[in-house]
C-alpha cells in the first residue's frame, strides 16, 4: 500500500503538515490545491499507525478559518471575522485555540515544559485571556499549562468530563485543580452542549467509563462554526472509539483532530470511516 490515500475504505481525503494554512468555504469544496497525502509505509487494518508515521514531519501551528459565507454573498467590513481554530504546536501535547467573535477557549493546555510556545501563540493572536478551558482528561500533556494560564491570562472556567479515573482520595483530579488555582469548574457529559461566540460545542463522549485507561474518558468534543465541523478526540483510543461506534453516535466532521497523537492505539478504519473528514490534524 504507497499511501493512506489509496485506502478506499478510510474517509480521511487529506493528512497535511501543520504548518499549512487554508481558508474553508462552506461546500462544495475541495483542496485542489491540496497535495496528495505523503506516502506511508505501514499496513494494517488499523490506520492509527499509519496516521502516526507523518507526525514526525510537522511542525509549527495549523490555523483553521472557518467560514460558512456563500462565495457569491459579499461581505461586510461590519460583519465579525469567521471563526478561527489554531493547533499549536506544543511538542507531543495537545492545544487547540478557538477563536469567535471575542470569545476565546482553549481544548487543552500542552505541557509544563510546553508553556513558552503556548504563551507565545496566545501573545501572537492577540489573545489576553481566556473565557474556557476544556481539558479533555487528566494527563499531565493536555493539563500541564493549566496552572500557568490561571496565574497569567486569566480564565473563565474550566470544563472537563464527568467520567474520570480520580485520585487516591476519590477526588475528581480536575475539579481539585481548578478549585487549588481559583477558577470555576464544571463537569460535562455526553449530550451537554456549551454555545458561545456564534460556536456550539456538543459533547460526544465518553459515554462509558473506564477505570484502568484515562485517555478512553477522554472528553469528545464536536465543534460547530461558520458552516462547520471539528472533531476533538483527545487521546481517546480504539476502546472508547468503540464505545461512541457501539452507542450510535454521529462522529461526522469536517476535520479530525486525531486521538492520541497519532499513536498506533488509536483511529482505527472504522471510526475513521464514521468520520470521515476532509482534513486531519496530528499533535
Amino acid at each position: 500500500m504507497n499511501g493512506i490515500s489509496r485506502l478506499d475504505s478510510v474517509a480521511l481525503r487529506f493528512l497535511i503538515p501543520l504548518w499549512r494554512t487554508f481558508r474553508l468555504a462552506a461546500r462544495p469544496r475541495r483542496a485542489a490545491q491540496v497535495s496528495p497525502a505523503p506516502a506511508c509505509t505501514r499496513s494494517s487494518d488499523k490506520c492509527g499507525g499509519m496516521i502516526g508515521h507523518l507526525r514526525r514531519s510537522a511542525a509549527g501551528a495549523f490555523a483553521l478559518m472557518l467560514a460558512a459565507m456563500p462565495a457569491a454573498r459579499a461581505v461586510s467590513a461590519a460583519e465579525a471575522p469567521a471563526p478561527r481554530v489554531l493547533f499549536i504546536n506544543v511538542g507531543k501535547a495537545d492545544a487547540a485555540l478557538v477563536m469567535a467573535d471575542g470569545w476565546n477557549c482553549l481544548i487543552d493546555t500542552g505541557s509544563k515544559a510546553s508553556v513558552p510556545r503556548l504563551f507565545g501563540a496566545l501573545t501572537r493572536m492577540g489573545v489576553s485571556r481566556l473565557d474556557a478551558v476544556f481539558l479533555t482528561h487528566t494527563h499531565k500533556d493536555h493539563t500541564g499549562g493549566m496552572e500557568a494560564l490561571a496565574k497569567y491570562r486569566g480564565v473563565g472556567k474550566v470544563y472537563s468530563a464527568g467520567l474520570s479515573i480520580p485520585d487516591k482520595n476519590g477526588r475528581n483530579i480536575i475539579a481539585k485543580m481548578a478549585s487549588e488555582i481559583g477558577v470555576p469548574h464544571m463537569l460535562l457529559s455526553a449530550g451537554d452542549t456549551v454555545a458561545a461566540g456564534g460556536c456550539v460545542l456538543e459533547v460526544l463522549g465518553p459515554v462509558q467509563y473506564d477505570g484502568e485507561n484515562d485517555n478512553n474518558n477522554s472528553l469528545v468534543l464536536r465543534l460547530r462554526a461558520g458552516g462547520q465541523t471539528l472533531l476533538f478526540a483527545g487521546d481517546m483510543e480504539y476502546r472508547q472509539e468503540y464505545t461512541l461506534l457501539e452507542a450510535g453516535t454521529d462522529l461526522k466532521a469536517d476535520v479530525l483532530k486525531v486521538g492520541n497523537h497519532g499513536n498506533s492505539d488509536a483511529t482505527s478504519r472504522t471510526f475513521a470511516a464514521a468520520v470521515a473528514p476532509d482534513i486531519a490534524v496530528i499533535s
